[in-house]
């Protein structure tokens, strides 16, 4: 007995994750660790209101709507690593 199998082309996916830059990052990894806006805008010698829009634009391109998503969003991607318990 044969058998026909079809062969389909292979289309890559586009890339799932997010284009954050490496300033989005660094906010985002703050946040996630409980950081506050004035706290990482002292951090990172800027404005509070600079945190505040790459804060805004961090939740939008990754669909996150508050810190809590965000930090496990951060920790399956691997921008977070959790501490080990022992």
């Amino acid at each position: 007995m044969i058998h026909a199998t079809a062969t389909v082309p292979f289309t890559p996916r586009a890339n799932p994750l997010p284009a954050l830059t490496d300033r989005q990052v660094e906010v985002m990894v703050l946040i996630a660790e409980d950081f506050c806006v004035k706290e990482i805008a002292s951090k990172l010698n800027l404005s509070p209101k600079t945190v505040e829009h790459h804060r805004t634009t961090i939740y939008s391109r990754t669909g996150c709507h508050s810190a809590v998503a965000l930090t496990r969003w951060a920790i399956a991607r691997g921008y977070v690593l959790l501490p080990k318990v022992l």
